[in-house]
């Protein structure tokens, strides 16, 4: 069932009475701040590109996407960044750069998980790469003392782990099967239409979030 931003809030309100069990949360956008521009800034300050030329290019790099499922290593994601950036290969620089997207984790958001885990099941699934994990862990345990994600979800389902990445229904299909979920009792939060729109054609409920704090009004404690 497609949720409009109009509804969305006065449809969990009845819904959570009655048949949620299972919600299933993205992580960037959602839990996290993302902030692509700094990476593409951090980007073009190393390779003295121009930030707009690496944003129009940016998508079009095959390897961005192997490397968020788990296709190729750390090692051979910084080889081609630094091919693709035109510059010697720099490890402590371009992870710096590439983690520079990474924002803040809000303590509210935290605790409203916890919450949420007394009462339903929740997951967390995730586009993401080893490299990403190792600084978003930290960031973390630093912001809320909560050591890594993995400890505040009954399952977590992340890109690099499992070889699998969204908006493929493939990726919905193993969370559901793994989880042992019905998609009718369960809903998923991601902030990209694509992702939702393809949540929605396996038979799972979704919402878009447009901004990280949105999803905290559906939930009052």
């Amino acid at each position: 069932m497609q949720i409009s931003d109009v509804y969305s809030y006065l449809y969990l309100v009845f819904w959570q009475v009655a048949d949620l069990k299972n919600i299933i949360f993205d992580f960037g956008g959602v839990i996290i701040d993302l902030h692509m521009d700094r990476t593409f800034h951090a980007f073009s300050k190393l390779s003295g590109i121009p930030t707009q030329e690496i944003i129009n290019s940016y998508l079009d790099q095959r390897f961005l996407f192997d490397y968020e499922m788990g296709l190729i290593s750390d090692e051979e994601f910084r080889v081609k960044m630094a091919e693709y950036l035109k510059i010697p290969l720099q490890k402590q620089e371009i992870d710096a750069a590439w983690n520079e997207m990474l924002g803040i984790i809000p303590v509210s958001r935290i605790s409203r998980i916890k919450w949420l885990s007394e009462k339903y099941r929740v997951y967390l699934l995730s586009n993401t790469n080893a490299i990403h994990e190792v600084a978003f862990n930290q960031i973390l345990r630093n912001s809320t003392g909560v050591n890594q994600l993995d400890d505040l979800f009954h399952q977590t389902f992340y890109s690099h782990k499992i070889n699998l990445r969204k908006p493929s229904k493939d990726i919905y299909n193993h969370v559901l099967s793994e989880g042992n979920l019905n998609p009718e009792e369960s809903v998923f939060l991601d902030d990209t239409l694509e992702n939702v729109n393809a949540a929605l054609s396996v038979g799972m409920n979704a919402i878009q979030i447009k901004s990280p704090d949105q999803w905290l009004t559906y939930w009052n404690e």
